[in-house]
């Protein structure tokens, strides 16, 4: 399946929590991340029937093994794709102390340190 990449991404593997239907929780794994979103997917394989149905998402990101710059990543997202076990979120809300972890996040994965030799 050829899919259209508004932004380019990359592959990672870090502990997510979704939150939906405001009480609601899934965990799983970020499997890919662009500058506006990522892609997650759930750690028991499947989707509750009540996730697609929600119309918001918190999204927080386990950096506690990532990063000391803090241990979590939280913002609000939406569902822009669902594709078998995999979904597509986009950002659409996170306050400047998650921007900057953000940003850190993405730069990180895309600019890894090389191994000194």
């Amino acid at each position: 399946m050829d899919i259209k990449r508004t932004m380019p991404r990359v592959g990672c593997s870090i502990p997510c929590k979704i939150i939906f239907n405001e009480t609601s929780e899934l965990h799983g794994y970020v499997a890919d991340v662009s500058c506006d979103g990522l892609s997650f997917s759930p750690s028991d394989g499947e989707f509750p029937d009540s996730f697609s149905d929600s119309k918001s998402f918190s999204v927080e990101i386990d950096m506690s093994d990532f990063s000391d710059i803090g241990k979590t990543i939280n913002f609000e997202a939406n569902l822009k794709w669902k594709r078998g076990m995999i979904v597509g979120f986009k950002v659409e809300f996170m306050d400047m102390t998650n921007f900057k972890k953000w940003w850190f996040l993405v730069f990180t994965l895309f600019f890894p340190k090389k191994p000194k030799t």
